[in-house]
């Protein structure tokens, strides 16, 4: 996967989360050939750390990217990709953004979305800790929204339901 002026798309590609850069996510769609190359790319595609580009959109909270990647209906996207060093998914990048950047709002945002798309929240790392087993070890065990979040969603076998606000009483009433 090379680009004949200059950089390959994959070195193209992995600077797209550290410059929150949308509009180079899309120029390389354009230039690259098929919706094949482009789904390897965004699923292979790894920094000098062995971070999945995945990964570092979630880690790096690259919500707009994140977003247009997801819709894009006709690429097959590797959400179980994780870290080649400590075995993290998605889901542990974004908790790891959450805790570092205290940024609950956004993460909170973002988490929905993952789980409702699909990634998995029960998928351990090389430390055998599951996304919420983390940020608990992390955030010194305190409940709050991303634990909430979580549990409910582990509930729910993954799969964020009432995420609309709609109580449970609502929900028996079907």
């Amino acid at each position: 996967m090379t680009q004949e002026d200059g950089a390959s798309f994959e070195e193209q590609i992995l600077s797209v989360p550290y410059f929150d850069n949308l509009s180079l996510l899309k120029n390389i769609e354009e230039r690259i050939k098929s919706r094949e190359e482009l789904s390897s790319l965004i699923n292979k595609s790894k920094n000098a750390q062995g971070q999945p580009f995945l990964y570092l959109l979630c880690y790096k909270a690259a919500w707009d990217i994140i977003n247009y990647i997801l819709d894009l209906e006709d690429i097959n996207l590797d959400i179980s990709v994780v870290t080649d060093k400590d075995g993290d998914s998605c889901i542990h990048g974004l908790l790891k953004y959450i805790i570092e950047e205290q940024d609950m709002e956004l993460g909170k945002y973002i988490l929905e979305n993952l789980i409702e798309c699909g990634f998995d929240i029960s998928s351990k790392n090389k430390q055998n800790l599951t996304p919420l087993d983390y940020y608990l070890q992390k955030n010194g065990g305190k409940a709050d929204e991303i634990v909430d979040l979580l549990i409910s969603a582990c509930f729910n076998g993954g799969e964020e339901q009432g995420d609309e606000g709609q109580e449970v009483d609502e929900l028996d009433e079907d």
